[in-house]
């Protein structure tokens, strides 16, 4: 599970790179969340040396891993995936067969997307309910019984308004995988403004040098736009 492509490029191609070592008929699992040509690049480049290769990048974030009950998607050929379950399962409690090489990472990539989206949701509600002078926490409260709920409201919400950046899934990742994903929607043409918006919010963060910070931290830059800081008033924030 490596950062970027540059990062898993060296990986494998390096001097002492996996595929400098690989034998026949064995198999790499990558859980990265990459490019889908790198990762079909890979496919191939395995099965030149007699072996399998599977793109299976994970959602669950660090609680999953430590639970092992992340959520695989895997591209690649379904019988190897088969022939590795007993992997997957010591890991995750649910592995979704995709489809060829690069499936997984193509979904994981539109998967991040609408967690991006969603993340970028909640900090403008709170910060326009903020800025009307409702308590963030009412807000979250109205929110999670409402039809605007989502896990991104669930597990960033509470970490907005109790100033809580601790970071489980940072800033910068996230901007690596948006511009990730507006690659891969201008290869298929895809309708995406969401994408491009939340994109560019995301490398305001960034380049407010906040990059290392959990993706809840996003907050920040509707607060410098709003000279504000979301603070909840409730002891039950």
């Amino acid at each position: 599970m490596i950062s970027n492509d540059d990062a898993l490029r060296e990986v494998f191609y390096g001097e002492q790179g996996i595929l400098s070592g690989i034998k026949g008929n064995q198999t790499v699992i990558d859980s990265s969340t990459v490019s889908p040509t790198l990762s079909r690049q890979l496919y191939a480049d395995c099965k030149a040396k007699s072996s399998s290769f599977l793109d299976a990048p994970v959602t669950g974030s660090k609680e999953g891993a430590r639970d092992g009950t992340l959520t695989f998607m895997v591209g690649g050929d379904r019988e190897v995936m088969e022939a590795h379950l007993d992997v997957f399962q010591a890991m995750g409690k649910k592995i979704v067969y995709v489809g060829p090489s690069g499936s997984g990472s193509q979904l994981k990539l539109a998967h991040n997307t609408v967690v991006a989206i969603n993340t970028a949701a909640v900090c403008e509600g709170i910060s326009m309910a903020y800025k009307a002078g409702i308590d963030p926490a009412v807000f979250l409260d109205v929110l999670y019984s409402g039809g605007g709920n989502s896990r991104a409201a669930e597990m960033k919400g509470p970490k907005i308004i109790a100033r809580d950046f601790d970071t489980h899934f940072s800033l910068k990742w996230m901007l690596k995988d948006l511009k990730l994903a507006s690659a891969l929607g201008d290869q298929l043409n895809a309708v995406s403004p969401l994408l491009g918006a939340v994109k560019q919010l995301f490398q305001e963060a960034v380049n407010a040098e906040i990059g290392e910070e959990d993706v809840s931290a996003l907050i920040k830059v509707y607060e410098q736009a709003m000279n504000m800081k979301v603070e909840s008033q409730s002891s039950e924030a």
